[in-house]
């Protein structure tokens, strides 16, 4: 049976290969200094304009997403930045670094990394789907659903949390920045303190770690009839607020964290095939 996650992300008509030419460079997150002192050239911060400099700020960093790649403005900022973080040598297709301090990575095109971004949004819109309301109640009451919900499982009159398709399956261990579990492992985390909040246990909110411990005295947990899976639907929904409904530094966490995982799976993959008895 074909992966409803997978056939969401692939089944587009539109859909189209990229061919990137990995290039040395800062990430965004690297870069933003660059980028207001640029923006402060064309439109100085004016306090009466803005509410906030943070406003400001969001403007600058979508003023520079929409600079053509090979924009002048844009090429010299990214040079500046990667001079200032210690870069050594520029290699054409990437990997062959000289950094003296700090960090020069490869990184791939807006294109590909906003595609990336879109398949993970599939994948997180799927499981918000898999955990409605309604779909876990399907889930208990009709044995049949289990199969057509990603093979869910009831134990103790309740779904569990063992089903397959409750868990992300390909952007599950993107480098978020101070993620100290994958999302995975955050999910049944998240699972597993509801049920002790359910039984009364005490919380020792100074032993969690990573997201879970934001989730202690959350106000989801009071809102009539429980099902279990009241702080996972939160974090998604919260997950998806912060990458998706919003401009600026979290939508640039998220590209960096997408750029991160595919330059780390594209240099495994050379290494492997520069194995000896490697088919190349």
């Amino acid at each position: 049976m074909a992966d409803k996650k997978t056939w969401n992300s692939l089944s587009s008509p539109n859909i189209k290969l990229t061919h990137d030419v990995m290039i040395i460079a800062p990430l965004e997150k690297d870069i933003r200094k660059y980028i207001r002192q640029e923006y402060e050239l064309i439109n100085p911060y004016d306090p009466t304009k803005y509410t906030s400099l943070s406003s400001w700020n969001r403007e600058a960093e979508a003023w520079y997403r929409k600079l053509d790649p090979d924009d002048e403005t844009k090429r010299n900022i990214i040079k500046n930045a990667s001079f200032d973080l210690g870069a050594r040598r520029q290699a054409s297709i990437g990997f062959d670094l000289d950094v003296d301090n700090g960090y020069v990575g490869a990184r791939f095109q807006d294109t590909t990394l906003n595609r990336f971004a879109d398949y993970f949004l599939d994948e997180l819109n799927s499981l918000i789907d898999y955990y409605n309301v309604n779909a876990v109640k399907k889930v208990v009451s009709s044995s049949n659903s289990r199969i057509e919900n990603y093979h869910g499982k009831v134990k103790n009159g309740r779904m569990d949390f063992s089903g397959n398709g409750g868990k992300f399956r390909y952007l599950y261990d993107m480098p978020f920045p101070g993620m100290k579990y994958n999302l995975n492992q955050t999910l049944e985390g998240l699972f597993e303190l509801q049920k002790k909040i359910e039984s009364g246990e005490t919380i020792d909110r100074s032993r969690l770690e990573g997201d879970i411990k934001k989730y202690v005295g959350t106000s989801v947990l009071g809102r009539g009839e429980l099902d279990g899976f009241e702080l996972i639907r939160q974090y998604l929904e919260d997950l998806k607020k912060t990458y998706f409904k919003r401009n600026g530094t979290a939508k640039l966490e998220l590209l960096d964290a997408i750029n991160r995982k595919l330059v780390d799976q594209t240099e495994e993959e050379l290494y492997r095939l520069s194995r000896p008895g490697s088919p190349l």
